[in-house]
């Protein structure tokens, strides 16, 4: 399984596959030439209100870690012009604008959403390292933000524990990659995720709505 991470200039694909690590930087999501791979982007984008799965996802990290999910933009606001017309859009559909920090990854959410629609038969599941670390540290949420030294060390443990990976071979790949330290760490998260078996936090409404907008696209393109 491959884990993705945005970064600023670009994105972080990590592989842990037969207990080899290997991990590559992309200027591009398009670059991708893989089959499958969780990534920590939204993917299904909403039309007019707040996904269940981005309030379920806060409710699995409170009281600790539930800031670090913030509410996908629908759809219009995510193709504005301009910070403040998303604004616009999104407290007209939701009641609430968005954050300076959810519109700097905007064009991230754009640009996955775009990658989607014409690349069908690649798979990209939507995860949150966050969630996959709780899970892999014994449904404990891990306190340190991922920010500072304590919380990046406890984060590489709970990747040393359930891996054969050292430390060591860690910090080599990190410092061999292109990318922040935290991104780099959650795109090996993923991918770690991936030996495991793996349930949705977003079945119901969400699920329903992205599978409909798919049969939808796929009808237009014919």
């Amino acid at each position: 399984m491959f884990g993705i991470d945005g970064t600023r200039k670009g994105w972080i694909v990590a592989n842990y596959r037969d207990q080899v690590l290997n991990i590559k930087f992309i200027d591009q999501v398009s670059e991708l030439d893989i089959k499958r791979a969780l990534i920590d982007m939204p993917i299904g984008l909403p039309e007019q209100e707040i996904r269940e799965s981005d309030k379920k996802a806060r409710k699995i990290l409170s009281p600790y870690r539930h800031y670090s999910i913030f509410n996908t933009p629908i759809r219009k606001a995510v193709y504005a012009e301009d910070y403040e017309q998303a604004c616009r859009i999104q407290e007209e559909k939701t009641g609430k604008r968005i954050s300076k920090q959810t519109w700097n990854i905007v064009p991230k959410i754009r640009e996955v959403d775009q990658f989607l629609s014409q690349n069908k038969l690649i798979k990209l599941h939507e995860s949150h390292p966050e969630i996959i670390f709780k899970q892999l540290g014994g449904n404990k949420v891990i306190k340190p933000s991922k920010h500072t030294k304590k919380g990046l060390k406890k984060r590489i443990q709970t990747i040393t524990k359930n891996t054969i990976l050292k430390e060591k071979e860690i910090q080599k790949a990190i410092r061999k990659t292109q990318g922040k330290k935290d991104d780099i760490i959650d795109a090996i998260v993923l991918s770690i995720a991936g030996k495991y078996e793996l349930t949705s936090i977003g079945k119901g409404k969400d699920q329903k709505k992205q599978q409909k907008r798919h049969k939808n696209t796929k009808k237009t393109n014919k």
